[in-house]
């Protein structure tokens, strides 16, 4: 009997407000955290996203740099690398210059002179 009575009062324990109270308060602080760890999570994931992309472009970059390596290991790639750079010529060669169809025409104004600035000439300020 004594059993029965411990069953009870353990039993009436579970059902009681404060039980109800505590473990809603338990299942919050349980799913917060849980939260917390799904956002950790996705923030992970995307970082890891921004890593792969760069690690791509940075292996593009690569490729591209070794083949200007291995381009300016030859003369040729050397004398087309200076042509290109610093608009140069060799000796017996001609290097002509194509301009755009765009010419800049810059206009002159002539200022005229005030009144009373025409009437200074007698002192030889023109």
């Amino acid at each position: 009997m004594f059993e029965y009575k411990e069953k009870k009062k353990i039993r009436q324990a579970f059902h009681s407000r404060y039980f109800l109270a505590l473990s809603i308060v338990f299942v919050v602080l349980l799913s917060r955290g849980a939260y917390g760890v799904y956002q950790k999570s996705e923030e992970s994931r995307e970082k890891l996203e921004t890593a792969k992309r760069e690690l791509s472009s940075l292996e593009k970059r690569e490729e591209r740099l070794l083949a200007n390596i291995s381009r300016l290991q030859t003369d040729r790639g050397i004398e087309e690398e200076i042509r290109g750079k610093f608009r140069v010529a060799k000796e017996g060669e001609e290097m002509i210059i194509l301009l755009d169809g765009k010419e800049e025409k810059t206009e002159v104004k002539k200022v005229e002179k005030r009144w009373w600035e025409k009437w200074m000439w007698w002192k030889g300020e023109e």
